[in-house]
């Protein structure tokens, strides 16, 4: 570390801390704990507390769920298995797990464990089922996934998908001969000294730990502590401090720490999707989200849970790293503003969003319709000089009413060049997505992640 880093943390600190004060009491989050990781040195601040219903002071050993931050430690395990020579990417799943099937069987055969992690196995990403809490949760998931459509053939595009990393959880657990949480406390945490990071409810609620939250009805409640184990994998349930997050982030950012090669370790930081117009920007390596900001590569992910939201971005030819858990559902705004805020404030990479067409509610029109995956449907309608998406939940998923009127406000939504579109308000406030079209030019789908396919295009 040098001089100059521990004088930009200290001279931020105090400004980072008001920052997310300002945010979180703006935008009513009950708790934040951030990180900073530059040049090898940490900064910490918090605010809040674990709950409205019984407050305590977030601190430095407060757990959060990090949400789908941990598919990247379910990638990480796979990776460790790769040079261990137990798995190979480009191997079909079947060879590890000869009883795979799914409703088309071209993919069943063909899907590879890379598809698996990188989002582009194509068939309904957010397929719910709850097959219990015992050891054999995965194990029952993976033989019901044989319901869930098959939305896209298989490696064409890039659509998030919780289902295919709980398939790679299963392939962990078959190679290991451990539960998935057993085989990733012994791959990964026990070697990298993560000793506050925990799967299990009966582990978590013996320490300080965040309750989640959500707005219903512009009320702050308590959300119920609820997830079928299947769902580890992608992403229920793992809790952690920040500084154990940045802990994490350290070893990603090193040498391997004689657990990866360096090579493997920017092996997954190296794109392994299709560019594809109209898709989001950038696209993914191994479990992480890669793009580049003025020429220089980031590679985030973050996570959303029942009441919690989280971001994880690391910048590595800076050696930098923001880590920030949230115990609010409508978590994402505050993310959204202090990751950007700070990837300009410490290292002087500033988000350029272009200015939205200005179009008028003719032009706008060809955007509009029903566009669906198995989440729910989304439908685009013109309000005024911008459009407007109106999400409805799929049932399946399984959420409470309450849950399922606090999950995703309206989005008011306004056009960019090249195909993008920009969310401007509410708790997506700042998040980008594609537009994708045919050969003759239609608008056929939209990619918020999830790519939602318009009905009767």
């Amino acid at each position: 570390m040098s001089q100059g880093t521990t004088t930009t943390l200290q001279q931020l600190h105090a400004e980072l801390q008001a920052r997310i004060t300002e945010a979180a009491e703006r935008l009513n989050i009950p708790g934040v704990a951030a990180g900073i990781l530059l040049d090898g040195e940490d900064d910490y601040v918090y605010h809040g507390v674990t709950s409205i219903a019984n407050p305590l002071p977030v601190n430095e050993t407060t757990l959060f769920q990090i949400g789908s931050t941990t598919k990247t430690y379910t990638g990480t395990a796979i990776i460790m298995l790769v040079e261990q020579g137990l798995v190979e990417l480009d191997a079909p799943v079947r060879r590890y797990l000869p009883d795979f099937r799914l409703k088309d069987e071209s993919v069943a055969a063909n899907v590879t464990i890379l598809h698996l992690l990188n989002h582009t196995a194509g068939w309904a990403g957010d397929f719910t089922v709850d097959t219990g809490y015992g050891d054999d949760s995965l194990a029952r998931y993976v033989e019901r996934l044989v319901e869930a459509n098959q939305e896209a053939p298989l490696g064409e595009r890039v659509s998030y998908n919780n289902a295919s990393l709980c398939v790679a959880g299963r392939v962990i657990e078959v190679v290991t001969g451990k539960t998935y949480e057993n085989a990733i406390r012994d791959l990964i945490f026990e070697p990298l000294r993560l000793h506050e990071h925990f799967f299990f409810p009966w582990e978590i609620m013996t320490r300080s730990f965040a309750a989640g939250h959500a707005l219903v009805r512009d009320q702050l409640q308590v959300t119920p502590w609820y997830e079928t184990r299947n769902g580890h994998p992608p992403g229920a349930e793992l809790a952690a401090s920040v500084r154990d997050q940045i802990r994490y982030a350290r070893f990603h950012l090193g040498d391997g720490d004689g657990l990866l090669r360096p090579e493997t370790l920017r092996q997954m930081k190296t794109q392994t999707t299709p560019s594809i117009e109209g898709q989001r920007e950038g696209g993914f390596g191994i479990t992480w989200m890669l793009r580049e900001l003025d020429g220089v590569q980031i590679v985030a992910h973050g996570g959303s849970c029942r009441g919690h939201q989280s971001a994880f971005e690391t910048v590595p030819e800076r050696d930098y790293t923001i880590a920030i858990l949230t115990n609010a559902r409508h978590g994402l705004e505050l993310l959204t503003e202090l990751v950007a805020w700070a990837r300009e404030a410490y290292l002087g990479l500033a988000e350029h969003v272009p200015d939205p067409l200005d179009l008028s509610p003719e032009e706008l029109a060809e955007y509009t319709g029903i566009y669906d995956a198995h989440t729910g449907s989304l439908t685009i309608t013109v309000d005024g000089d911008h459009l407007l998406g109106t999400m409805e939940i799929n049932p399946d998923l399984e959420i409470t009413a309450d849950e399922a009127e606090a999950a995703i406000p309206p989005l008011p939504i306004v056009i960019l060049p090249d195909n993008r579109f920009l969310i401007t308000a509410g708790s997506y406030k700042g998040l980008q997505g594609g537009i994708i079209r045919n050969e003759s030019g239609r608008v056929t789908a939209i990619d918020l992640g999830r790519v939602l396919t318009k009905r009767d295009a």
